[in-house]
């Protein structure tokens, strides 16, 4: 069983991954908490991204080297991940003008698309109803404001 690193670029995407865990631990701990948290507060979910982040960079790291020789790579699909990285950008984009809400279902529609789902309209309602329902669930039951935008009114 021969072992040998394919291509120098894989353990570096892990080794980039883990680091950026490592930098949003680091951020984590900055974020201040005051004495009416006990032991959930606002660094709860960003330790825990942290964490997953290094553990999969670690695991990427440790794929990369431990591959063994004629053993398949995987292919990439280009255009599934453009769609889901053109879905992000146009979240982004909208999120202050158009809100939430469309903002989300913007970027529903693109990732369904990327995983070869090709009945838009449907898909665009159920990203509605499901942003929508989230919208509602955020404001009137956690008390959390998410960017209106257009449908502010409404809302």
């Amino acid at each position: 069983m021969t072992r040998r690193i394919r291509n120098l670029g894989e353990p570096g995407f892990g080794l980039g991954i883990a680091l950026f865990g490592v930098i949003v631990a680091v951020l984590t701990a900055a974020i201040p908490v005051g004495p009416a948290y006990a032991r959930i507060g606002p660094r709860l979910f960003p330790w825990l991204i942290a964490g997953a982040l290094i553990v999969v960079g670690a695991v990427l790291v440790a794929d990369a080297l431990i591959r063994r020789n004629g053993e398949p790579r995987p292919k990439i699909d280009w255009k599934a991940l453009g769609l889901v990285g053109l879905g992000l950008a146009v979240q982004i984009a909208l999120m202050t003008g158009a809100g939430y809400i469309l903002a989300s279902t913007a970027l529903f529609v693109a990732v369904a698309a990327a995983f070869g789902e090709r009945r838009l309209l449907l898909t665009a309602a159920i990203g509605l109803v499901l942003t929508t329902v989230t919208q509602i669930v955020f404001t009137w039951g956690l008390g959390l404001r998410l960017p209106g935008g257009v449908l502010a009114g409404f809302l």
